[in-house]
């Protein structure tokens, strides 16, 4: 019994009865299933009646011989792969170039070898069958291709030398003009991009062997010819281990990539106003609280619906009902801007985010806000910038729209409620009429409504002059000696009266009026010494504290260089004042801009050292003339070791750097007993003097000195 895997159908085609039921016997036998036909006549019917795998073909037959049976069989699409073995009992050279002739696979010769008739069977099905595979397999490779749109690529690293190959070509979109030699200039056919993680992927291969596997868009002119590739590569070594050469694949994706973001716009965008929709507003608050958690940052959720909507789009019809969404989605795009928090440390701005929620619901996300009135300002904002009218086919119409806002963490630390309480907000203030907004909370809402009648009063302040300076002395303790003074803004308005610093100057920062009221002290400053010198008045270092953002942001440097060009009494005793935390968090720009500024000859203070967490590298590089130390760690010097390790520490590295140093908030004898015993001789403190208007500073100054310490009165602001 022969052992058999692969069984198959044979048609036997001979007039000699005894040998088409000897080969049935035998071919059956070893699993074979057998059809037979005795002449040439019928052959050809016989054959496209049971579809053989193998054919056993006599050359001697009634009617048509072999030799055409095998011709027609082969002419047949059905016949042009199919193995036909011809038997023959001649045993000449002529016959068997004739059986080849016409087109058959092998010939044996009569009288059959019946023991290994259905082992010769069994050789020729295989080897037809792996032929007709490996056709088939380089047909469907070959469709594969054609259909993935794939082309090959080469490297040579040793020789830095790059072959592409025509499908790949057309694949980039080289033309023939196109030179692409070595790795460089491969790597340039990718979009600006894509090229730092291409080369990073290379970089793996060479290194570790990784094989190269990424996506990546290609350079085009056209942005809007989009066209993106998928790049495979492996190496291949020499028996020395070197990388002798790199050989991959590129296959042109842009359709797949175009359809995902198809798909992509179609699940998270709204295909009205182009905003993002409701689920992927979800996922990005999702994102967005769990940043906040971990940062412990607040968060605003704004919830927004057009009054009179249904009106509209009732009475007008549902075009213009749609173009009017579409145009509150473009005031709202202008309006919110993608960094709408504002913040002494910019680190704490995070990305704002509109969406549509459906109908005429919108939403605003404001991440990374530091208090509550920051949401409040872009409601105002969004509230004014639907009130004007917008123009719908030939019509004019106005809406207003109601804002109800909750804050992360205090209304809710889950995605549901928080959204749940901005919606019950919204319908608060739908009640109390048009064009408002209600914070969740009514403790919110008070306090909203007090900072923004400040901050109208704040804006105002600069035309109507509400702003006054107070001028603190800086005394040398062992002389008592004023040895310069620090200038502190004062606002007195007429219907709030005296306003705190601890107020206004937080406000001002937020808003962004800090910079202004900056630029105001500055000048004031300026004229006030030029005042001074014209009056015979001796001259001391007047310090001006500087907001981070008005360092960093507004070119203070061209400010400096207006004010200063004055005179000569701005130019030898302004003193500028910049907080450690804002060195520290900005320190490159700082030490940049610092540079700049030591040009002009200005002297620098850094303020409430000790708060942050000074480089000593960057201490070493900055142009500084004087640390100031932070008032918090002088009012716990007397009762608290760990505070006054930290005094002497900073009083030992100003001496250290050759820089003076100010110790600020002095109010007791205690405390001046301590700095003098540790070598700081400048104090500044109510125990010698409050902040005092100009009329007072300037009989000081006439005089040079304090008579002695005065009892403190406390007065804390800036």
């Amino acid at each position: 019994m022969i052992e058999q895997t692969n069984y198959c159908s044979v048609l036997v085609i001979d007039d000699d009865p005894i040998i088409r039921h000897l080969t049935r016997i035998t071919l059956e036998t070893a699993g074979h299933s057998v059809n037979d036909c005795p002449d040439g006549t019928t052959a050809l019917e016989t054959f496209l009646a049971t579809g053989p795998d193998v054919i056993l073909l006599d050359v001697m037959l009634p009617g048509k011989d072999g030799f055409s049976v095998c011709a027609e069989i082969r002419a047949l699409p059905e016949g042009q792969t199919i193995p036909i073995v011809m038997m023959t009992g001649l045993d000449d050279i002529e016959s068997i170039h004739k059986a080849y002739g016409a087109g058959a696979t092998d010939f044996i010769t009569k009288p059959l070898n019946w023991q290994i008739l259905a082992y010769r069977v069994n050789y020729i099905f295989r080897s037809s069958r792996a032929f007709r595979d490996l056709r088939t397999s380089e047909a469907r490779l070959s469709k594969a291709q054609q259909l993935a749109r794939m082309g090959s690529w080469e490297w040579n690293p040793l020789l830095d030398v790059v072959q592409l190959s025509e499908p790949c070509r057309q694949i980039m979109g080289i033309d023939s003009a196109t030179q692409v030699r070595d790795i460089a200039s491969l790597i340039a056919l990718a979009h600006p991009l894509g090229r730092p993680y291409l080369r990073k992927g290379l970089d793996a291969l060479m290194e570790r062997g990784r094989p190269l596997s990424l996506d990546c868009q290609t350079a085009t002119a056209d942005e809007e010819d989009k066209r993106f590739i998928h790049l495979e590569a492996e190496e291949h070594r020499d028996a020395s281990g070197r990388i002798t050469l790199v050989s991959g694949t590129i296959q042109d994706i842009t359709s797949r990539k175009l359809a995902e973001e198809k798909i992509r716009y179609l699940a998270y965008y709204d295909s009205l106003t182009g905003l993002p929709n409701r689920v992927l507003f979800k996922e990005h608050l999702r994102r967005a609280l769990a940043t906040s958690e971990q940062h412990k940052r607040q968060l605003a959720i704004m919830l927004l619906d057009l009054d009179r909507f249904k009106g509209i789009n009732d009475s007008l019809g549902h075009d213009a009902g749609d173009l009017l969404l579409q145009q509150v989605a473009d005031r709202l795009r202008l309006r919110v801007r993608p960094y709408d928090t504002v913040s002494r440390d910019s680190e704490e701005q995070r990305d704002s985010l509109i969406a549509r929620l459906g109908g005429d619901e919108f939403t605003i996300l404001l991440e990374g806000i530091t208090t509550p009135e920051a949401a409040a300002r872009v409601a105002r904002r969004v509230i004014e910038a639907l009130e004007a009218p917008f123009a719908l086919n030939g019509n004019e119409v106005f809406i207003s729209c109601s804002i109800g806002i909750s804050i992360y963490p205090h209304d809710g630390t889950d995605l549901e409620i928080l959204v749940k309480n901005a919606d019950v907000a919204m319908y608060c203030a739908k009640d109390l009429g048009c064009s408002t907004f209600q914070f969740y909370t009514q403790e919110m809402n008070s306090v909203s409504l007090q900072r923004l009648i400040l901050e109208t009063h704040l804006r105002k302040a600069f035309e109507k002059e509400e702003f006054f300076l107070h001028y603190q002395p800086q005394i040398d303790c062992v002389t008592n000696r004023i040895i310069g003074l620090e200038a502190l803004a004062r606002w007195n308005n007429p219907e709030l009266g005296l306003v705190s610093p601890g107020s206004f100057i937080p406000l001002a920062e937020e808003t962004g009026l800090i910079i202004a009221l900056d630029r105001w002290v500055l000048a004031t400053v300026c004229k006030q010494l030029e005042a001074w010198q014209a009056a015979g008045i001796p001259l001391v270092r007047v310090a001006v504290n500087l907001s981070a953002r008005h360092f960093l942001k507004a070119n203070l440097n061209k400010t400096i260089q207006q004010i200063r060009s004055r005179g000569a009494a701005a130019r030898d005793h302004l003193d500028l004042e910049i907080t450690e935390g804002m060195l520290m968090e900005n320190a490159e720009e700082v030490v940049s801009v610092l540079g700049m500024l030591q040009e002009t000859g200005v002297n620098i203070s850094i303020d409430d050292f000790g708060t942050g967490y000074s480089s000593l590298s960057y201490l070493t590089r900055l142009p500084f003339h004087t640390l100031k130390i932070d008032r918090s760690f002088i009012s716990q010097s007397g009762d608290n070791v760990e505070s006054a390790s930290v005094v002497t520490a900073i009083i030992a590295l100003a001496h250290s750097l050759g820089k003076e140093v100010v110790a600020e908030g002095v109010e007791t004898s205690t405390q001046l007993q301590f700095l003098k015993e540790n070598g700081c001789r400048v104090i500044q403190g109510y125990l010698f003097s409050r902040p005092l208007p100009e009329d007072k500073i300037r009989e000081l100054l006439r005089e040079g000195r304090i008579p002695g310490a005065v009892e403190p009165v406390r007065e804390h602001g800036r």
